[in-house]
């Protein structure tokens, strides 16, 4: 059993679908915060160009906030404060692209992007969407019957992971729980190619250094690497397992809360 909570993120009320148990009780709106300007365009960002540099989806600067070649689930997630897998909606709403060029009031803070962008949603894409529990699969991350082939961090250097050019990862003071979350959000499931998150059980409570090779799923990442990488054949499964992990999709469900889309604009209203 599931609850269903209606949050219009424009002033229309959502009507529950027959044979759907909901509740009828709006959630209470955050106080109003928009942008006191903002271009909202369909992308003219090149895919490939991004991959190679991803420093460019987007930066806040002052008072300018610019995202760019995001779609409508990327800007839910940012505008709710929720991981991308956790935006469900239809896919006609996965592909349009759009890059935002916006100027906060005078005096705003960081904080309060969220609250602008839901009003920027609900007045360019008249955006409707609404929380809901659903039960939801899950990876679990284990320790390998041999143990752990991992290196303690030295003390004092800050954690840090970055994609290697070819495929794969190179963390420095990484925990295991923090790996797992970081192949689970923003592009991980591209390198990854998982259907569903990663929850850590591996009991392991330490930083560690390691190197994690492995062959990115998505067509466009592959593209975007350099032209003389050499295809590891390494799946994310292979590359865990020289780290004495063992990575294993669990038939059972855990209850979780989605931000799930019910309609609005693929095109946005004038600027």
């Amino acid at each position: 059993m599931y609850f269903r909570t209606s949050v219009v993120v424009s002033s229309v009320v959502l009507v529950c679908a027959i044979l759907v148990p909901c509740s009828h009780a709006q959630v209470p709106a955050e106080s109003s915060a928009e942008f006191e300007v903002a271009s909202v365009k369909k992308t003219s960002t090149n895919a490939l160009d991004l991959a190679r540099n991803p420093a460019k989806l987007g930066r806040v600067d002052n008072l300018r906030v610019n995202l760019t070649f995001r779609s409508i689930p990327e800007l839910v997630a940012r505008a709710y404060g929720v991981n991308l897998d956790d935006v469900q909606c239809p896919d006609r709403f996965q592909w349009p692209r759009f890059d935002i060029d916006a100027k906060m009031p005078a005096g705003a803070s960081k904080s309060q992007i969220p609250r602008m962008l839901q009003s920027l949603l609900s007045e360019r894409f008249k955006l409707i969407v609404h929380k809901e529990l659903r039960p939801s699969p899950f990876y679990s991350l284990t320790v390998a019957p041999g143990g752990p082939a991992l290196k303690e961090s030295a003390a004092g250097s800050a954690p840090r992971c970055s994609v290697l050019p070819c495929g794969g990862l190179s963390c420095q003071r990484m925990t295991i729980d923090e790996l797992a979350k970081r192949l689970s959000t923003g592009d991980g499931p591209n390198w990854t190619g998982l259907d569903a998150p990663i929850a850590d059980s591996t009991n392991l409570t330490g930083r560690y250094d390691f190197i994690l090779e492995f062959d990115f799923v998505s067509s466009i990442i592959r593209r975007a690497t350099p032209t003389d990488c050499v295809a590891s054949g390494q799946s994310i499964h292979s590359a865990l397992r020289a780290l004495g992990l063992t990575l294993a999709r669990k038939k059972e469900n855990k209850q979780r809360e989605y931000i799930v889309i019910d309609g609005g604009l693929l095109t946005p209203t004038e600027n």
